[in-house]
């Protein structure tokens, strides 16, 4: 049986030849990839469907219900299989749910094969338990419904990009939550990880129930405004208390709980605002009913949700800038702005304009808030003096920027040019200085704890820096003299993972050669000779970047740890939604590394930094795709330890989307191709086209350090997004 998803070779070709960017398409100067059969993936699709036809005759009606489910959940697959294909390298999220389906047909068809026996046994009982003929008749029901729509709706997708493939899943497996539920097999949950809490749960909204119903009833009531909105809301809140008892519909009633809570802070964030004229909240509030309005009809709910997204980004903006009026900040300037922006995002023509301005208003407001918690109180003396000379400089700079902001609002067009930006960025850039004098103590604290002998020379060094930047021909260099300072104290006062890494442990001592304790003999080193350098005044940067190849080096070993030590990791990552993987594909690319490792080790223990740096080098173009799974494991393994085996695993893999506040969302198409890729070079490699294979795996690759890079990781440091 084939059970992993035969990749349509357009689909592999386009992504070995797109055009080089920013969403993980590459351009590759290699031979052609060999054909890749996609119609044997069809064909074993259609005979597993046709097969199932054959069985139908002379069966009950319960079990032609179960094998029409299998038909049907295998005809999804190869709708998505067939859209992705035609869509080349745009379609690898369609291709990805395809290969996702296939690989859990298996699990599907383990729920649902014993139903007709449970249903025959439960009749033929004396007794009747009434709980479970419940939950079985609810079961069956879902099953028909589950058949029933997939008979209609099954060619329904017309397009691989990811709203249509999400909206396809989630329209077609949606009857096949209840299905789980009721044959004990728990409520599917997202599997979308939130960037702020690291976890599902801070993503995912708890199970809407009558009471968040309630709670949200009296908040509408307890907000100001018009009948016809109060209507528009009391009608969306009636759809939701029909729905709560119906677990498929759980996204939804999620979504319009979370719409419905937006709308109202827009309303009650407009009835606060006095300073807004009449006519601008009118047609603030107006926006807001449309979008109310919108928000009932599932044809236009996306252009609901885009009204809602707009006007709280306007309305996060105004936040910020009530925040600065707290500071007696006088802000009606930098509101008229905020006005600008709404006016010219009414129209698409000028909407990046307004975009822009949003953005710049947003920089202006931290710069300010940030610049009020600036106290000199526990600097030196000689710092403070420089500290309290630059408070005042960019004191004046802010009111010189308030008093020319009316005069700059007459062009907002111009707002990317330099009458606009410079103020802010000799703003931005005075702020900055008082930021890193201000950490003067703490920097001082640091070296102490790096090497006791240093910290006193490093003073001198910085009273001298702190006065250069009252210096006008000495200024820049001042600023960028603390700016690598402080870079460098982050950088090798503590190397990532230095402390998990423990030499006496059989598996770090198996993978590092048995060098660790050579190598922190070298870091002690290191690190008291860059200190001694600061101090002195002489370059540090010899030092600075043999510590930070030892950095680079601390990050693979503990990747490559967690990789070879935690092999079920590469197992618990196919159960997120963006990563369907076969572990025997990625395999080669991380089974070498080990030794890699272990060479790497004996150059840094010998002193060997050239030979070091030429090793990390190659690691960081050949080991790409390692690197990333193992970021991706380390921040989705554990949230994924909760996600429900089985059938409802998958769907929560398949009924939940992800939005601007969950992990990788904006990786996800990237991801996908990357899939596509790996599993490629896989069945290349099983065929015997090993220069394919290898072809294959160098693009995956290139492909995998560009997602690491647009997620913000880098082989220098802790990972993070």
């Amino acid at each position: 049986m084939i059970r992993r998803v035969l990749i349509p070779c357009c689909l592999l070709a386009t992504l070995l030849s797109a055009p080089g960017d920013v969403t993980g398409q590459l351009h590759l100067d290699a031979p052609a990839i060999p054909e890749q059969p996609y119609e044997q993936t069809l064909n074993w699709l259609d005979e597993q469907i046709s097969s199932r036809s054959s069985r139908m005759n002379g069966l009950s009606d319960a079990d032609r219900v179960v094998l029409s489910s299998q038909q049907q959940y295998r005809r999804i697959a190869r709708r998505l299989l067939i859209v992705g294909h035609e869509a080349g390298a745009d379609g690898a999220i369609a291709t990805m749910s395809a290969q996702m389906l296939i690989n859990s047909a298996k699990t599907f068809d383990q729920l649902v094969e014993p139903l007709p026996d449970r249903v025959r046994v439960m009749l033929s009982q004396r007794e009747i338990d009434p709980h479970e003929m419940q939950g079985l008749s609810q079961a069956v029901r879902a099953l028909r419904q589950f058949n029933a729509f997939n008979d209609v709706q099954i060619d329904a997708l017309t397009e691989a990009n990811a709203e249509s493939v999400d909206a396809y899943l989630k329209q077609m497996l949606a009857p096949l939550a209840t299905l789980a539920v009721h044959l004990d097999h728990g409520s599917p949950q997202t599997t979308w990880v939130s960037l702020s809490t690291g976890t599902t749960n801070g993503y995912r909204q708890a199970k809407i129930l009558p009471s968040h119903i309630a709670a949200l009833q009296h908040r509408i009531d307890q907000t100001r405004m018009n009948t016809a909105l109060w209507e528009h809301h009391a009608q969306i809140l009636a759809m939701m208390q029909r729905a709560t008892d119906s677990p498929h519909l759980q996204p939804h009633l999620q979504m319009f709980h979370r719409e419905l809570n937006r709308l109202l802070d827009i309303e009650q964030t407009l009835n606060d605002a006095d300073w807004l004229t009449p006519g601008a909240r009118g047609d603030l509030k107006r926006q807001s009913a449309t979008a109310a309005v919108l928000l009932k009809d599932p044809a236009t709910r996306a252009e609901a949700h885009r009204i809602i997204d707009h006007l709280s980004r306007m309305l996060e903006t105004l936040h910020a800038i009530d925040g600065v009026a707290t500071h007696n900040i006088d802000v009606a300037p930098m509101r008229d702005v905020l006005l600008i922006a709404y006016r010219l995002s009414e129209q698409p023509q000028t909407a990046p304009t307004a975009e822009a301005l949003l953005d710049y208003l947003e920089r202006l407001c931290v710069t300010i808030d940030q610049q009020q918690q600036m106290r000199p109180d526990d600097l030196p003396l000689d710092i403070r003096k420089v500290f309290s000379v630059i408070q005042r400089q960019y004191a004046a700079e802010q009111k010189h920027l308030m008093i020319t902001l009316p005069a700059l609002t007459a062009a907002p067009h111009t707002v990317t040019q330099p009458r606009w930006s410079e103020p802010l960025a000799r703003l931005e850039r005075l702020h900055q200085q008082t930021v890193r004098l201000h950490s003067v103590p703490h920097w001082l604290d640091r070296m102490n704890r790096l090497n006791p002998h240093a910290s006193r020379g490093l003073y001198q060094q910085l009273r001298l820096i702190a006065a250069d930047l009252l210096n006008e021909p000495n200024n820049a260099g001042a600023a960028e003299a603390l700016d690598q300072l402080e870079l460098q104290l982050t950088l090798f006062e503590a190397l990532p993972y230095e402390s998990q890494i423990i030499p006496s442990h059989a598996s770090v001592s198996k993978l590092t050669g048995g060098t660790l304790l050579d190598i922190q003999q070298q870091l002690f080193i290191l690190r008291s000779q860059w200190a001694a350098a600061w101090s002195a005044g002489s370059d540090p940067s010899v030092y600075g970047q043999r510590l930070m190849q030892l950095r680079r080096l601390y990050v693979y070993i503990h990747n490559t740890h967690a990789l070879v030590n935690k092999p079920k990791s590469l197992h618990k990552l196919n159960r997120w939604a963006a990563w369907e993987m076969s572990t025997d594909a990625i395999k080669p690319l991380i089974d070498d590394l080990p030794d890699r490792i272990e060479v790497a080790c004996g150059l840094a223990a010998t002193g060997q930094w050239e030979q070091l740096e030429a090793a990390l080098d190659e690691l960081d173009q050949e080991a790409a795709v390692a690197r990333l799974t193992a970021h991706l494991a380390g921040r989705m393994c554990d949230p994924m330890k909760a996600q429900p085996p089985g059938m409802s695993g998958v769907l929560g893999q398949c009924l939940f989307t992800p939005d601007e506040n969950a992990f990788a969302s904006d990786q996800r198409l990237a991801i996908a191709q990357l899939s596509v890729l790996i599993n490629a070079a896989h069945q290349s490699e099983q065929t015997g086209r090993v220069d394919a294979a290898d072809r294959l795996r160098r693009a995956a690759n290139e492909l995998a350090d560009r997602i690491l890079r647009q997620l913000h990781v880098n082989p220098t440091g802790v990972d993070h997004v």
